[in-house]
């Protein structure tokens, strides 16, 4: 059977087309489009013109629904959408102008379900699991296949270069501001942590793009420097992150040329990003970052599929 999961996030939606095998999710086609919806949000409310550009989006998928001739067509969003005061008018006007209707799930439901994406493919026993979004971060610790702690901070790597950044790569200045909110904000977090170090499995197109920077700058070639591919799994060192902050900030060229080729879309987004995942790598006292091939969509699809069979 054929699936189509939209994901409706703060600054892309994402089109994936799966076919079901063995149990497991095969991708067949992905599309992306920049629909940055969080550009629309004003005093936590979606404007007209945003609610339509999301409209405008989701039609134009509507072809490649039927080509595929889909069985079930799942849509869910994230922080954007969540967030908004005038969600229920958002959704209403969605479903009134497309047929569609979309799934609005809570911060601490998008950690779990990054977390049963993730373990369809990457069975780690004992972690932490983060997924930095644009409107938000996820986190979740878990043992032995149990879940320990889930959350969600309502920041992420777009809302803070908003709220931050006056250019396009941040100061000096900026960066430390970037750094004293996240510690405040992971401070608030009750998380009840051993001092020892975990290993974190980083998820979403955010990780991914760090670590193909970080492929691209020392030399491991045998990775996939797309940064938004999701066939490949792969590992990087904070200490390579830390230098790519410091590039960037620095407007040094090799940097600034790497983020061009890899990830350009990002190139506003990808240093208060890697900061949050400095300040959560912190906390946890971890030095390398395992990135998963698998996410929230093919957690949610593995959801839908368990709860629609009961």
């Amino acid at each position: 059977m054929k699936y189509a999961v939209t994901d409706i996030g703060s600054n892309t939606i994402r089109l994936t087309i799966y076919e079901m095998k063995d149990g497991h999710p095969q991708v067949l086609m992905k599309k992306k489009s920049q629909a940055g919806l969080a550009d629309y949000i004003d005093q936590s409310v979606m404007s007209e013109e945003g609610i339509w550009r999301l409209i405008r989006v989701l039609n134009s998928f509507q072809g490649i629904y039927r080509f595929f001739q889909v069985d079930n067509n799942f849509l869910f969003a994230t922080a954007a959408v969540r967030n908004a005061k005038n969600k229920n008018t958002i959704l209403a006007k969605v479903k009134e102008a497309t047929g569609l209707s979309i799934d609005l799930i809570s911060g601490p439901m998008e950690a779990e379900l990054g977390y049963l994406g993730v373990q369809s493919s990457f069975n780690l026993d004992t972690g932490v699991h983060v997924d930095i979004g644009g409107g938000s971060t996820e986190i979740l610790i878990h043992k032995k296949g149990q879940i320990l702690y889930k959350n969600s901070l309502d920041e992420g790597s777009l809302s803070l270069y908003r709220s931050n950044v006056e250019r396009i790569f941040p100061t000096k200045e900026e960066v430390k501001a970037i750094r004293i909110l996240m510690r405040e904000k992971l401070q608030d977090l009750d998380m009840d942590l051993e001092n020892i170090p975990y290993q974190i499995v980083g998820v979403g197109g955010t990780i991914r793009a760090c670590n193909n920077l970080c492929g691209d700058l020392f030399g491991r070639e045998e990775i996939s420097y797309n940064a938004d591919s999701e066939d490949h799994q792969g590992i990087f060192s904070m200490a390579e992150v830390k230098q790519v902050v410091k590039g960037l900030r620095k407007f040094d060229p090799l940097y600034v040329r790497s983020v061009l080729h890899i990830c350009p879309s990002r190139i506003h987004t990808i240093t208060p990003g890697m900061i949050i995942l400095q300040e959560v790598a912190r906390v946890f006292h971890c030095k390398e970052i395992f990135v998963s091939n698998r996410g929230v969509r093919e957690g949610y699809l593995l959801w839908r599929l368990n709860h629609e069979g009961k």
